[in-house]
């Protein structure tokens, strides 16, 4: 037998870049286990869950949002040409330092609130094992937190809207830009930022490295959406373009993302712009129908015509004139009289 799979590999040998590559990513990955067995057996759980988060904000979205701003500011003219809206280069200058201090409040209230969960529950928040996570439970988990954060961020964001505008009205304050992805109100922070992230990991208790995937990946579509470039490739560009869209129209479409649940309830223009067009049409119709509708051979009903009363013309009240007031005018005619008179003599003479 071994005779014969020896003659077999000697016939048909297998790619030695194949198996070059296989021993290399399991070298990669022994290392990357031995390194993380000996992170959490040197380290609290409580450290690690909230230094990993921090580190991954601070590099998924503080890192590009940071380098998209500066680029804005230090050459605003080709900046601007690449943006929806060039007015939004326009105003960093003056806006920056608050859209910076926001977010960063807004982050800092986010990793507290991290560390606070995990400090205070009884159970851990994202579990710190020894073990790696499965490859598919991973897939798993990020897929269906996409699902679920899609969903939860379009219904919060629409009832926002319209329950709440105040609340958002910070977040609307501003043309697109990285920094306002989080510089928002807190309040609106944790409900539209916070709990759409969390919430699939925290109920499908994901292993921290799982968890830390999905928070990279949102900070990375959050500092896409809100980039406000046109031209992006692929899902970027249809990112950057439905969030620029949101903001052009007012808040009255594109809540969602990925604009799925967009087309599903057809709050975005084009179903906006069809439901009017139909609107519109249906209630053309039956203005037709009714106009086609009437009997123009019917005569009109025969209404007598209002008559006007006729009644005696009241003579003018007298207007009541005191004495003194009489004799003003009587003294004011009389000196009439004589001015005239004295005029014409003068004229004859």
């Amino acid at each position: 037998m071994s005779t014969i799979l020896s003659s077999l590999f000697s016939v048909l040998p297998l790619p030695t870049s194949l198996i070059s590559n296989y021993t290399l990513t399991s070298l990669n990955f022994l290392f990357f286990y031995l390194t993380w067995l000996t992170l959490v057996l040197s380290h609290s759980p409580l450290k690690i869950s909230v230094f990993s988060t921090l580190i991954i904000r601070l590099g998924c979205f503080w890192l590009p949002a940071l380098l998209v701003t500066s680029f804005d500011l230090l050459l605003p003219d080709l900046a601007g040409s690449c943006k929806f809206h060039p007015s939004s280069v326009s105003m960093l200058p003056s806006t920056a330092p608050g859209l910076l201090l926001r977010a960063a409040i807004n982050d800092a209230l986010g990793v507290g609130l991290h560390a606070l969960a995990v400090y205070a529950l009884p159970f851990p928040l994202f579990p710190v094992n020894k073990t790696l996570p499965l490859l598919p439970t991973v897939l798993y988990d990020i897929f269906l937190s996409q699902i679920v954060s899609a969903g939860v961020y379009y219904y919060l964001h629409r009832s926002v809207h319209y329950l709440w505008p105040a609340l958002h009205a910070q977040h609307h304050s501003h043309p697109p830009t990285p920094l306002l992805a989080h510089a928002q109100n807190p309040a609106d922070y944790l409900l539209l930022s916070l709990l759409p992230t969390y919430i699939t990991p925290l109920l499908r208790r994901s292993h921290i490295l799982t968890f830390l995937i999905i928070l990279a990946l949102q900070c990375v579509v959050d500092v896409v959406r809100f980039s406000g470039y046109q031209g992006l490739w692929g899902a970027a560009g249809g990112l950057s373009r439905r969030t620029e869209g949101h903001y052009y129209n007012r808040g009255t479409c594109y809540f969602g993302i990925w604009g799925i649940l967009d087309y599903m309830h057809g709050t975005s223009p084009a179903n906006l712009e069809a439901d009017a067009q139909r609107t519109f049409s249906r209630a053309k119709q039956r203005a037709k129908d009714e106009w086609d509708g009437m009997d123009w051979d019917k005569p009109l009903p025969n209404v007598p015509m209002p008559k006007a009363k006729r009644g005696k013309l009241s003579k003018p009240r007298p207007r009541a004139v005191s004495k003194k007031q009489h004799k003003e005018e009587e003294g004011e005619s009389v000196l009439g009289v004589m001015t005239r008179n004295m005029r014409r003599r003068a004229v004859g003479s």
